[in-house]
């Protein structure tokens, strides 16, 4: 089953015409209508067909998880009038996958202000005698389309076809692995040639490169040998010493960021434990040219926390002790199944209460499974995030799940830390970045990724009471703080 994305931002009447066809499909579903307008008429017609509704936070659309989650939830995407820019990460990510519909003749009628009526009008005021709309798509180079295709499904499990689509899918995840610093090396001129365009036609004075695909460093001295730019490079998970190299690549990783990090203007990471690490290694890098912005949380969220905004918290049910789960799993990264057992084990001993487990998000199938422990465990969909807060409210504890691997800070570990309900931290890493945000409260519970330990984290959480003290700067949190911090260091990188 093929799984479609549909981008809109106002009435949707092209997203409707789509899941209309698609809702008896069974090759393809519209699993998603993503939107950056709350009052966006297109989530009314998602709810027509079941259809899920991801409202885009501010800045959420460029943010590493957001990409992270198009690719784990989607195959394709379907732009049908949404009006912000799609980053450039994403549309590699999903280069000859995604398609953009715009209601014209291109070049006719394109570019600002130029969406649903307002094409229509001009047509009319142009007197033009035929209009139509434009269906396009940004495609790899050949050898990109071979070794960035999706992945391969058969529908036979034993037959020749199914065994030869298993041998093509070997295949070119082999040869995928083999490409240096990863698969979108084979758009390496392109995205070089594209960059130096647009920081010249742009006349910019700073360039952002966001340190994910890797392929993407390879901009850095294109972009200041020809142009005037200085050049910023944010970076979430380090190339080296990446959990996901090989003895050898992780060699071939250092030299790679060796040759390239030389010429950055400034280097920009997300906690302590990243600047350190880049500082030890690379020696040539400045105490100075190597800052910390931090993930935040929404405005709307820390005027919650902070008492700021009156939420009426809902009357619990003290019959049963309740958790709440909300965010993303990943395969080997960030997987629930130990905490499902344990939740089977807590119902299976003498409890005061029952204990249940509410999971908010969209999973893939494999995460639905929750063995024996199904009968107390609920999955109940995508939540907007101004909802975040009376979820919480309206449950005995949160938990949160840390990252197994890697570097980066997961945002929503500054969620749990404001949040003044017991929070469940389920972490194998002592050395995690996350857990060096949060160890300083007093209201986490924080325990290894095993069964009967996340049972006994459970049961002291059942048996305290905790007291919360929130931070005292909470505001320090929201990312309108995080983009003032980060536009500091714009313009000292620009000024200085």
């Amino acid at each position: 089953m093929k799984r479609i994305a549909i981008f809109a931002s106002g009435s949707g009447t092209n997203a409707e015409n789509i899941m209309r066809y698609f809702a008896d499909s069974d090759v393809v579903i519209v699993n998603y209508v993503i939107t950056n307008n709350r009052d966006a008429k297109v989530i009314e017609r998602a709810g027509k067909y079941g259809v899920p509704v991801k409202i885009l936070q501010k800045g959420e659309l460029n943010t590493p998880e957001f990409l992270h989650f198009l690719k784990e939830e989607s195959d394709f995407i379907v732009l049908a009038g949404f009006l912000l820019k799609i980053p450039d990460a994403v549309v590699l990510a999903f280069m000859d996958r995604i398609v953009n519909i715009h209601p014209s003749l291109l070049p006719k009628y394109g570019g600002k202000g130029m969406y649903g009526s307002h094409v229509h009008e001009a047509v009319i005021t142009a007197r033009d005698k035929e209009s139509g709309i434009t269906i396009h798509s940004l495609r790899y180079s050949l050898p990109g389309r071979f070794f960035n295709r999706g992945k391969i499904r058969s529908g036979s499990r034993d037959g020749t076809a199914g065994r030869s689509g298993k041998l093509k899918t070997v295949l070119t995840r082999f040869a995928r692995n083999l490409l240096f610093p990863d698969s979108l090396i084979t758009e390496g001129a392109r995205l070089r040639r594209e960059a130096v365009r647009l920081a010249a036609s742009l006349k910019c004075d700073a360039v952002v490169l966001s340190a994910f695909p890797f392929t993407v460093l390879l901009c850095i001295n294109v972009l200041k040998s020809k142009t005037a730019a200085r050049v910023i490079l944010d970076v979430g998970d380090p190339f080296y010493r990446n959990s996901k190299n090989g003895f050898i690549r992780d060699k071939l990783a250092f030299a790679f960021e060796n040759r390239y990090l030389k010429s950055v203007d400034r280097l920009i990471v997300t906690n302590a434990i990243t600047r350190n690490h880049y500082l030890g290694n690379y020696t040539f890098l400045r105490p100075e040219q190597v800052a910390i912005v931090s993930h935040g949380v929404s405005d709307s969220f820390i005027a919650a926390v902070s008492g700021n905004e009156v939420i009426q918290a809902p009357e619990r049910d003290r019959s049963v002790f309740r958790l709440a789960y909300a965010g993303q799993l990943y395969m080997k990264m960030r997987e629930p199944f130990e905490l499902y057992k344990a939740i089977w084990m807590l119902n299976n001993q003498s409890l005061p209460v029952p204990v249940r487990l509410d999971m908010f998000g969209s999973y893939n199938r494999e995460f639905l499974n929750c063995g024996p422990a199904a009968p107390y465990v609920s999955f109940k969909g995508l939540i907007e995030h101004d909802n975040l807060i009376r979820l919480y409210l309206d449950h005995d504890a949160v938990v949160f799940i840390d990252n197994a691997y890697g570097m980066q800070t997961p945002g929503k570990v500054f969620e749990v830390a404001l949040i003044n309900r017991p929070v469940l931290c389920i972490a194998d890493r002592s050395d995690s970045p996350a857990l060096s945000e949060i160890s300083e409260y007093n209201h986490v519970v924080v325990t290894e990724n095993r069964s009967d330990m996340i049972v006994s984290a459970i049961r002291k959480i059942m048996s305290t009471e905790f007291s919360f003290r929130p931070p005292k700067d909470m505001q320090s949190f929201s990312w309108d703080s995080r983009s003032q911090e980060y536009k500091k260091i714009i313009d000292g990188v620009i000024n200085g």
